[in-house]
C-alpha cells in the first residue's frame, strides 16, 4: 500500500479483520469489526469498494466477513490492483485522512458460517444435498483431507491474469463437481481465506446455499477426535 495504491484508497490488510482465536484468521469479533471499519471512515451506508494483489483472497475474505456481519453494500474488484492499472488507474503514495465514522453491527448472520459439528454430522451422516468443498491444492489434499470432500482447488476460479472467471465458467466447473446451487456446498481451505474466495465465486454466480467452515483444514486437523 505504501509503495502504490489507488487514489483515496484507505487501507485494511487482512490482519486488521481477522482473529487468531480459535484458529488463525478466524472471524474476527463484533466489536473489531465496528473499530476497524469505522476508524477508516466506513459507516453502515458506505460503499465499500474492495481490491487486493492476492488473486482476489484478501478482498474475498473482508467482503465475507462484511456480509456476514450484514453489510451487504460491498463489492470486490475483479483482478485487483493490477486490473484496475489495466483499466487506466493510476497509482498515488499519498494516504487520505478519513474521517472517523460509525459502522455498527446488530447480529451475525449464520446462514453462511459452517461450525466444526455440523461438518461432522456430515462425515459421519451424508447428506446427498451437501457437499464439503476443499478449495486447497492437489498436493495439500492429497496430504490429508476431512472425509467426504471434493477438491476444487480456488485458483481455478481465476483466469491467468487474476480476474474472475465469468459466471457461466464458474457454473459449469462447480456443476461438473456436482455442486449445483440446489444442494448446500461447506468449503474450507488452510484457514479458510481461500475458501472465501470460492465463496464470493460461487455468491456472484447466483449461489446462495454456501457456507465457509472458518475453522477449516487448522481446527480440523489438530483435533485428535476427528476422522481424517
Amino acid at each position: 500500500y505504501s509503495q502504490g495504491h489507488i487514489e483515496g484508497a484507505v487501507n485494511i490488510p487482512l490482519s486488521d479483520v481477522v482473529s487468531s482465536t480459535p484458529v488463525p484468521n478466524s472471524l474476527p469479533p463484533a466489536k473489531q469489526v465496528e473499530e476497524v471499519m469505522g476508524k477508516n471512515g466506513i459507516s453502515n451506508d458506505t460503499t465499500v469498494i474492495i481490491y487486493d494483489i492476492n488473486k482476489n483472497m484478501n478482498a474475498a475474505r473482508l467482503w465475507w466477513t462484511l456480509l456476514v456481519y450484514g453489510h451487504q453494500d460491498a463489492k470486490v474488484v475483479s483482478g485487483g490492483l493490477n486490473a484496475m492499472r489495466e483499466a487506466g488507474f493510476s497509482l498515488t503514495t499519498e494516504s487520505p485522512e478519513p474521517v472517523p465514522a460509525q459502522f455498527s453491527i446488530s447480529e451475525k448472520n449464520p446462514a453462511f458460517i459452517a461450525a466444526k459439528d455440523e461438518v461432522l454430522s456430515q462425515v459421519n451422516q451424508p447428506d446427498e444435498n451437501v457437499v464439503l468443498l476443499d478449495t486447497r491444492t492437489v498436493e495439500e489434499f492429497s496430504q490429508g483431507t476431512i472425509p467426504g470432500s471434493v477438491l476444487f482447488d480456488y485458483a481455478n476460479n481465476n483466469f491467468q491474469d487474476g480476474k474472475y472467471k465469468p459466471v457461466q465458467h464458474i457454473k459449469i466447473q462447480y456443476m461438473e463437481q456436482g455442486v449445483t446451487p440446489e444442494i448446500t456446498a461447506i468449503m474450507y481451505c488452510k484457514t479458510s481465506v481461500r475458501a472465501a474466495q470460492t465463496f464470493l465465486a460461487l455468491y456472484n454466480a447466483g449461489y446462495r446455499n454456501i457456507k465457509v467452515y472458518d475453522g477449516a483444514w487448522t481446527e480440523w486437523s489438530s483435533d485428535s477426535s476427528l476422522p481424517l
